[in-house]
């Protein structure tokens, strides 16, 4: 987390919230997580559910390196699965990274805005 402290808008409590989540909360809530991939927008609304954590931060990379090897984990596995399929044979784990945060950010603007995406006017004089 100190990594994202040092970059953006200042947030003096962001680090205590995150080290308020107990180590057990936090893994069982990755490997959840984890669990729901393919389904990028269900695992980053889980890992949201942590205090301090939202949808910026959870779609980032992991941490913590006990964190990180489940999530590399998962992307190796993704990896040898799109290499048995494809016979270009040259998926890596940072390709497939690549794939699914592409993915997530065309959902996110395919998403309609709250409102059924119409959006007031502003009256003027």
């Amino acid at each position: 987390m100190e990594w994202k402290l040092t970059r953006g808008k200042f947030r003096p409590r962001l680090q205590q919230l995150v080290a308020s989540n107990s180590e057990d909360t936090v893994e069982r809530s990755s490997r959840k997580a984890f669990s729901l991939l393919p389904d990028v927008k269900a695992a980053i609304a889980e890992l949201s559910s942590l205090k301090g954590v939202g949808p910026a931060t959870a779609s980032a990379h992991p941490i913590h390196s006990q964190h990180y090897t489940l999530y590399l984990g998962k992307m190796v596995q993704c990896t040898e699965k799109l290499n048995k399929a494809d016979p270009l044979q040259d998926w890596t784990p940072h390709r497939v990274e690549m794939c699914l945060w592409a993915q997530a950010c065309s959902q996110t603007a395919a998403d309609p805005p709250p409102g059924g995406g119409r959006r007031k006017r502003l009256r003027t004089k």
